[in-house]
């Protein structure tokens, strides 16, 4: 991830990885794009889960479908900064369900992170 631009485009990279590191299971921009220690919060087919990183690492890289360069349907919404803290509201279509995703996000030595994914499945029709 580029440490380079303004504060919304690094963060918007910072998305961006989020995107491609859940779609296509790339462990690495996933990695990079969440700080160790985050969780990743929110109610699945009716139950809560509350999972560490390493277990939605190991989801998305068992979930994958897409080839990396395929497309897919995931947007940033907002991006909202104070200080060395952000959140970015983002939407994607991820299993056939869309997902609003609230991700809580800190710089650390001019680097920005996910600390935190606090998620909502919408449901299905």
């Amino acid at each position: 991830m580029s440490e380079t631009g303004t504060v919304q485009e690094r963060i918007a990279q910072v998305a961006q990885d989020y995107f491609d590191g859940m779609f296509y299971g790339d462990e690495a921009k996933l990695r990079c794009a969440f700080h160790a220690d985050a969780f990743v919060i929110g109610h699945f087919e009716g139950e809560l889960e509350w999972s560490s990183l390493d277990a939605f690492v190991d989801f998305c890289i068992a979930e994958s479908t897409l080839a990396a360069g395929e497309s897919y349907e995931a947007r940033i919404e907002t991006i909202d900064v104070t200080g060395d803290s952000a959140v970015a509201k983002v939407a994607n279509l991820y299993l056939g369900i869309w997902f609003t995703d609230y991700l809580s996000m800190l710089e650390r030595d001019g680097r920005w992170q996910i600390i935190n994914k606090l998620y909502f499945a919408h449901p299905q029709d």
